[in-house]
């Protein structure tokens, strides 16, 4: 019989207590624009919507590269913390939420990061009028991938 432990394992944020728990893959893990908060203790690194507001996505940059300095990092961004106007096609709508601007400001400046994958989160095509979301979840990765051509060779 499964647990729940076992089946959380298996949710959203699973993938970051298997990556960063015993066996995993120490590899730096930030969240970012998400609304809850976790634990100080806990391994992942997270940028709060709420910091992301006082502080702007050309801080975030910075403030990920105090975390993860040159380390291999994994970043995950959650639709749901775009404003509903521009994520419409998420489970859970968030006002006073980020613009799609502040993600790409954010890929933008971090070309000299060492990432090594991304994820975008919370999508969900029955909610999704007229593809607005899968449009813009497909622009940010595309920006991840434009921002990972430009990674100077000496971080890949």
């Amino acid at each position: 019989m499964k647990t729940q432990s076992d089946i959380l394992s298996f949710g959203e944020e699973g993938v970051f207590s298997r990556a960063t728990g015993p066996g995993g893959t120490h590899v730096e893990m930030p969240y970012s624009g998400i609304r809850t908060f976790y634990d100080d203790d806990h391994p992942i690194a997270v940028l709060y919507r709420d910091w992301l507001h006082d502080n702007g996505w050309r801080g975030a940059p910075a403030k990920m590269r105090e975390v993860v300095g040159n380390r291999p990092a994994y970043f995950s961004i959650r639709i749901d913390s775009l404003y509903p106007a521009y994520a419409p096609g998420t489970g859970t709508p968030v006002v006073d939420g980020l613009s799609p601007n502040d993600i790409i400001q954010f890929l933008r400046g971090s070309v000299d990061m060492n990432f090594v994958g991304k994820d975008i989160v919370e999508v969900s095509p029955p909610y999704d009028h007229a593809d607005a979301t899968a449009v813009l979840g497909a622009s940010l990765a595309l920006e991840y991938i434009g921002a990972r051509a430009e990674q100077p060779k000496a971080a890949a």
